[in-house]
C-alpha cells in the first residue's frame, strides 16, 4: 500500500478508497523478534481525501498476533480491530493546523506514503503491555519455583502493608527517634 502523495492530493470532492490484505509478520517479527510469536494478515480498508493540500487517511485495520504471556510466556492470541486516522503533510509549516493529539506526517523527500509501515506501526501500538491467557485472567494459581513466587499486584500491596505494621510491643519506641532539637 504505496501512494504518491502528489495524485492522493487530487482526491478533493471524491475519496480515494483501496482494500488490501496485508502479510506483515515478518515486519512485525523483525521489529520486536521475542514479542510477536505469530501474526494472521491484515485487512486493511482505507479512505484517504485531500485537504487544504495535505492528504487525511482513514484506516480501519483488522488481524490478530500472537505474544507471549507476560506472566508464563504462554501464547496467547490477540484479535486487532481498530480505526486509525492520519494525516500527510507537505511541509513543517502544515503541522501548525492541527492539534497535538492528531497522527500528522510529514511526507519524505521521495513524495510517498509508504502505508504498509504505518500499518505495521498501529498494530505494535495496539498490543497491550500486559497479555493473560483466559485461565491466567480467571485467576489460576501464578508461577511459582524454589524460593520464588510471582504474586499479583494486589497481593503485592497486602504483603507490604502487613510488613509496614508496627509489633504492638513495639509501638513505643516509634516516638524514641524525633526530629526535634536537643534542648540541653
Amino acid at each position: 500500500m504505496k501512494w504518491s502523495f502528489e495524485k492522493l492530493q487530487g482526491y478533493v470532492k471524491q475519496p480515494f478508497t483501496e482494500q488490501a490484505t496485508l502479510t506483515i509478520q515478518k515486519q512485525l517479527q523483525a521489529r520486536y523478534p521475542d514479542e510477536i510469536i505469530s501474526a494472521t494478515a491484515f485487512e486493511v480498508s482505507v479512505v484517504a481525501r485531500a485537504d487544504q493540500g495535505d492528504v487525511i487517511v482513514d484506516a480501519d485495520i483488522s488481524g490478530s498476533v500472537t505474544v507471549p504471556s507476560s506472566r508464563s510466556l504462554i501464547p496467547v492470541t490477540l484479535p486487532l480491530d481498530f480505526h486509525v486516522t492520519e494525516i500527510y503533510v507537505a511541509t513543517e509549516a502544515a503541522l501548525r493546523r492541527y492539534e497535538n493529539n492528531e497522527i500528522v506526517l510529514i511526507v519524505d523527500d521521495s513524495g510517498t506514503i509508504d502505508f504498509e509501515t504505518a500499518v505495521v506501526d498501529n498494530v505494535l501500538v495496539q498490543i497491550p503491555m500486559q497479555v493473560l491467557t483466559p485461565s491466567e485472567r480467571a485467576g489460576a494459581d501464578m508461577p511459582a519455583g524454589e524460593d520464588w513466587k510471582v504474586v499479583s499486584e494486589d497481593e503485592y500491596r497486602k504483603q507490604r502493608a502487613r510488613t509496614n505494621q508496627v509489633d504492638p510491643r513495639l509501638a513505643d519506641l516509634q516516638g524514641f527517634y524525633t526530629d526535634k532539637p536537643d534542648k540541653h
